[in-house]
């Protein structure tokens, strides 16, 4: 089984203005997968599309109480 991360870019009034799909290869955890995932979108978003300000949106509650963290994570 492998993951692939679909990443589509909208602007504010929701229209598609960007789409990239990136594979990630053989992973067992989904939280790595979420977490990858949530990765490639931002350096899509940055290096790929030239943005500087990003809103990443997802439904992994685990990653994202991650990053919204401002404590240190060794995981």
């Amino acid at each position: 089984m492998t993951a692939t991360a679909r990443i589509i870019i909208r602007n504010h009034e929701g229209f598609t203005i960007g789409a990239y799909t990136y594979p990630l290869g053989r992973i067992g955890n989904p939280t790595t997968v979420e977490a990858m995932a949530y990765l490639q979108a931002i350096i899509f978003g940055e290096k790929k599309m030239g943005f500087r300000d990003l809103v990443v949106e997802g439904d992994a509650l685990t990653v994202i109480k991650k990053l919204k963290s401002d404590s240190v994570d060794r995981s």
